[in-house]
């Protein structure tokens, strides 16, 4: 290492290679001690809910289906794979296919290493952010240190060390990054972004901001949308400093070349991006359900100095995702930032005031959130302003004095203040308390050293040692039993699968039927979902953060238990005339559950080896992959009805579009039977509502023979903002998730509507009500519901007599013939989304969404080729503007290039 000779000033910069060695010895350093716990604990890095529901079943579905690609393309195969049917109901490969870089290697490794490889590639991420935020304070020094970057000046190796520490292991990494790894993303981008920036505004280059554009929504566009509103304020601060002359007329060539190359990056993303853009611009998270906050005011005051404790402090969280914890050498430093107004560090001061106020303003959340929910994702910025702040500030710690020392002094006792004051009104906080120790050892630690007039070199490395020791204690608080215990919301390690592999719906992949169909189970919890994508088997449960829109609505319509959350489905809460529109052959229930078998199941005697824990069942009366019926119903008319008459009324009528009054008249036309409700015998009546006062209640009715029972609780609120309802009867268990309107999750439902199962006999029942939580509840009034069985056969055998025929459905096609003597309107189980072409005789044909949320269309009298085909939706277009912008980059590396060979070559001479 060469220093200057005034090493009291600054450092020259040194080899890339030699600091990327010491970056990668301390990283694995540090990394071993934050996440020590995990290893005494015999912990993964699995999270329990969304890692293991979500992310690692995804990670290993997307290597096993690049490892398949790969493989057909050298067998001659080069059909790539669009859509799979044990996706939820049946989704585009891209709702859980990500296509994030590092995801990629995970083809590498066989399935069975899938909790392996998730680790490292987390650990992977968390280590590039920090590379990532190294180059970024190495290469940008220019508003940091003026004009010292004409002389060589770079900042010194140990405070970009310092501040990378600052940026990787922050609360947010901490709690938020490893409960869901695509949370990096931006940790990795935003440096290189602003790099790209800072390289086209100084000419040495387009192409890392071009290709920074490019990962950013290539990794994840949410993140994106976010960096970029980042980028155009950065922009717009750097501007007076970049530019000094004739500043209102360059600024249109300063803005259009940034935007220019930004669409060039853009462009290369499309592949990836505008199909994900046009699947969340239809999905119904768009749409708002939740209770609105005031966007100016939080309701909890205590967020208005909980992030200021919390800035040091470790684990704890300021609400709603605003985890902050960072290393405690960040509060001096911002003391001393705001003391020494240089005016070189005037965007950095601005980036950090803009930062800390919007903490203080939930419209800000509610704008990076995309102005949905109020949320606190957007926490990178702030890391990376602060870790800016330590590479900054660090050296100013060498001469502490006057304004500067008095600062550091006064926002420290405001800090220990805060914590006292705590102690006081409320409680002991061990973690605010740990906070204050750290502070007071740095204070010690900055006045020993000013006492020794110790030199710049070594103020550096004791802080860097401050910051490793403070990262070190901020790790285990966050995960050790001793402290916040984070560890036990991981999974034990090796048993990730295995959780998998021990499910009993592991038996419907081991099912003997090689035709297409789905399989649907009792009682399905949140967190496992996602088996079908495990095992490869088809089903309905999914948990993403997109669904099919129509299912939801569908599932809402009908007010369906097996719906959770915008993001979860569970199950069809056994319901027969739901699972048989869903074409389920095949119903799966465990010991106890045995009375949620739906009506016209029975069991599989020969198929119980496959699991001895859970019996298989087989729809009697299976409904065909595509039937016909004679009969409609308007939307306007079906929307008259109740919950179950809504499911039920679907035996008797196709449920036309909404808004389409034009086909409801073609078909009046046409001769076709109008339908305004179901022809099943439903009657309700009033139960006596359970006291709830304890947290659990209990009901009784007397139950009709030949009926499917429905318990109906009216205007039911939970306690708090959610918590979970379990229903117990005669083999039956059912966990329904009360939402209230302030849950970010919630379906804006009121009333629940609980299949109680088939009665094959006249019996009293009794049914209990236990609530998971604390607090006053509410309940309007509670109903059953009993719907007559009779009949039911013979109208599924009505709807199938002229049905689909010598049917072939794999993934993404569906073909067969159907012969129909009069006018029918066919409906087929595909789940209604954009992408699907239909061709009736070779002729392709717009197919209308039928029931809610399956595909048909109306078939006159004749036999029939049907195909159903799927393309992805935007995924042509999306390439070849892919195409067309790797074209220009390509252009502009050789431009690049070749401006580079004549700048050596005037050098030359």
């Amino acid at each position: 290492m060469r220093f200057d000779s005034d090493m009291e000033l600054c450092v020259k910069k040194h080899s890339k290679k030699r600091y990327i060695g010491i970056y990668t010895i301390l990283f694995l350093i540090v990394s071993l001690a934050v996440f020590f716990s995990f290893i005494l604990q015999k912990r993964s890095l699995v999270c329990t809910v969304d890692g293991e529901s979500q992310y690692v079943v995804y990670l290993r579905y997307m290597g096993q289906y690049i490892r398949d690609t790969v493989s057909g393309f050298f067998h001659g195969n080069f059909h790539l794979r669009q859509f799979d049917f044990s996706i939820g109901i049946g989704d585009d490969i891209g709702a859980i296919v990500r296509f994030h870089p590092l995801d990629f290697l995970a083809a590498l490794v066989p399935a069975s290493f899938a909790e392996g490889i998730y680790a490292v590639i987390l650990l992977l991420r968390f280590y590039l952010a920090g590379l990532a935020f190294s180059a970024y304070a190495y290469a940008s020094p220019s508003f940091i240190y003026a004009d010292r970057e004409k002389a060589g000046v770079f900042p010194a190796w140990q405070n970009v060390l310092s501040g990378s520490l600052v940026y990787v292991f922050g609360g947010y990494m901490l709690i938020r990054v490893t409960n869901h790894p695509t949370y990096a993303a931006p940790f990795i981008v935003l440096p290189l972004l602003l790099l790209g920036m800072e390289r086209v505004v100084a000419e040495k280059g387009s192409l890392l901001f071009i290709l920074s554009v490019f990962l950013g929504f290539w990794s994840n566009y949410y993140f994106m949308y976010i960096c970029s509103i980042a980028l155009l304020v950065y922009a717009l601060l750097r501007y007076p400093e970049i530019v000094k002359e004739h500043r209102f007329r360059s600024f249109p060539h300063y803005a259009g070349r940034l935007i220019l190359l930004y669409l060039v990056g853009l462009m290369m993303s499309m592949a990836t991006f505008l199909p994900a853009m046009l699947r969340y611009r239809g999905s119904y998270r768009l749409s708002q359900t939740s209770e609105m906050q005031s966007l100016w005011l939080y309701a909890d005051k205590r967020r208005y100095v909980a992030w200021f404790l919390n800035l040091i402090s470790p684990y704890q969280s300021s609400g709603n995702g605003l985890d902050l914890n960072f290393a405690v050498v960040v509060l001096p430093a911002l003391a001393v930032l705001f003391t020494k107004r240089y005016r070189r560090r005037r965007t950095l001061r601005a980036s950090l005031l803009l930062e800390l106020a919007a903490l203080l303003v939930p419209v800000f959340g509610y704008i990076f959130a995309g102005m949905n929910n109020e949320n606190n994702r957007w926490m990178f910025l702030i890391a990376l302003s602060l870790g800016m702040c330590c590479v900054t500030v660090i050296d100013d710690f060498a001469d502490l004095k006057g304004a500067s020392l008095r600062n550091v002094l006064l926002v420290s006792f405001l800090f220990l203040a805060g914590t006292a004051a705590e102690r006081v009104l409320k409680r002991p906080n061990r973690y605010n308390e740990a906070g204050t120790a750290e502070l007071l050892a740095f204070l010690l630690l900055l006045l020993v050293l000013r006492r020794m007039k110790a030199s710049r070199e070594a103020v550096r490395t004791a802080v860097l040692a401050a910051v490793i020791i403070s990262t070190g204690i901020n790790g285990f608080l966050t995960y050790a039993p001793e402290g916040g215990n984070r560890t036990a919301a991981f999974q034990p390690a090796g048993d990730t699968t295995q959780k998998y592999e021990k499910l009993d719906r592991r038996a419907a992949a081991w099912i003997p039927d090689n035709r297409f169909y789905r399989v649907d189970a009792a009682d399905v919890r949140h967190g496992l979902e996602n088996s079908a994508e495990y095992f490869g088997y088809n089903s309905i449960g999914m948990y993403n953060s997109i669904l099919n829109t129509h299912l939801i609505r569908t599932l809402l319509d009908e007010n369906n238990a097996g719906l959770d959350a915008v993001t979860q489905v569970h199950d069809l809460d056994g319901r027969p005339v739901a699972g048989n529109l869903a074409h389920v052959k095949y119903y799966i229930a465990g010991a106890g559950n045995e009375g949620k078998v739906p009506y016209g199941f029975e069991k599989r005697e020969d198929l119980s080896d496959l699991s001895a824990s859970t019996a298989v069942y087989e729809n009697q009366n299976l409904l065909s992959a595509g039937f016909t019926s004679d009969s409609f119903i308007t939307w306007a008319n079906y929307q008259k009805l109740s919950d179950i008459e809504k499911e039920w009324v679907k035996l008797d009528a196709v449920v036309l579009p909404e808004e389409d009054s034009a086909l409801a008249d073609k078909l009046r036309a046409e001769g076709l039977r109008e339908v305004e409700k179901p022809s099943a015998s439903i009657k309700t009546e009033s139960l006596k509502s359970p006291d709830l006062s304890g947290g659990q209640g209990q009901l009784s009715f007397q139950a009709g023979k030949g009926t499917c029972s429905f318990l109906r609780l009216k205007a039911l609120t939970g306690a708090g903002t959610s918590e979970e309802l379990t229903i117990t009867s005669e083999g039956i268990r059912t966990t329904v998730r009360i939402r209230s309107s302030r849950d970010v999750y919630t379906l804006g439902r009121k009333d629940y509507l609980i299949n109680l199962g088939y009665n094959a006999e006249d019996r009293a029942r009794a049914v209990t009500l236990i609530f998971s939580g604390h607090g006053a509840r509410s309940l309007d009034a509670a109903e059953l519901v009993s719907v007559s069985m009779d009949a039911y056969e013979s109208r599924v055998r009505a709807l199938n007599e002229e049905a689909l025929q010598n049917e072939q459905i794999e993934d993404g096609l569906l073909t067969g013939t159907i012969t129909n003597k009069e006018t029918k309107l066919a409906v087929f189980t595909v789940a209604a989304q954009r992408g699907w072409t239909l061709y009736v005789d070779g002729k392709k044909t717009d197919p209308d969404t039928f029931d809610g949320m399956y595909l048909g269309t109306l078939l006159r009298p004749g036999t029939h080729e049907i195909r159903l085909q799927y393309h992805t939706p935007g995924l042509r277009a999306g390439a070849v503007c892919a195409l067309f912008g790797l074209i220009v980059f390509m252009l502009a590396a050789l431009r690049q290039k070749k401006k580079e060979h004549e700048k050596e070559m005037r050098s030359d001479l």
